[in-house]
Formats: structure tokens, C-alpha cells, sequence
């Protein structure tokens, strides 16, 4: 069975989300949080969701983060927000558990 997850992007490193991945080393990073393919990430970046993925695979891909470790996390969007919500405002439905994993997703306004 699919999971749902908020994956927090650095807005200072915008390729992630053009090129639809995530650099944080092999499969089992405790930086991936657990997911798997066929699990479902809202992206946030500036406390605000974006977009919705789906995790394709795990997989090598060359990356300015960290050149010398390959690993990512490669994702299909499924949906682009046409509109930024922010998460707080996203959370609010009864289908989220407001939680301190769910807090550390949303970054401090600049």
C-alpha cells in the first residue's frame, strides 16, 4: 500500500525540483524518510506545497550536492499546484495529524 509524505526542497537548490529528484545517497538514507516506490510526496519549498510525486525508483544520477554520491530518489509528478499553498494552511484538513515531523517540513519565512 502507497504512503504519503511532505518532502521539504531547499529553495536555494531548484534543480531538485526541475529535474525531479531528491540527493541525499543510497536507498535506506534516514534523510529518505522511508519512502518507496509507489509512495506519494508533496513537495514543499518555501513552506509551501507545490506539487505532488510519486516515487518512481531509486537510482544513480550525477548531482551538483553531492558529486562524489551518486544516489537520488527519482519521482513522476502527478501533480503541479497551479497555486503555492502553504502548509499551514494545507495542513489544516482533518486528514493530517499536525505532529513535529510534519512541523520540520515547513521552513521559517525569510
Amino acid at each position: 500500500m502507497s504512503k504519503v509524505y511532505f518532502g521539504k526542497f531547499d529553495s536555494k537548490r531548484p534543480h531538485q525540483i526541475q529535474e525531479k529528484y531528491y540527493a541525499a545517497g543510497a536507498k535506506g538514507s534516514s534523510w529518505y524518510g522511508g519512502i518507496e516506490p509507489g509512495d506519494y510526496v508533496f513537495v514543499v519549498t518555501n513552506a509551501k506545497v507545490i506539487a505532488l510525486w510519486k516515487v518512481r525508483e531509486y537510482g544513480q544520477k550525477v548531482n551538483p550536492i553531492n558529486p562524489s554520491d551518486t544516489g537520488v530518489v527519482l519521482f513522476d509528478e502527478i501533480k503541479r499546484l497551479s497555486n503555492p499553498v502553504p502548509v499551514v494552511q494545507f495542513i489544516k484538513s482533518p486528514y493530517f495529524n499536525l505532529d513535529l515531523n510534519l512541523l520540520n517540513k515547513i521552513e521559517p519565512f525569510a
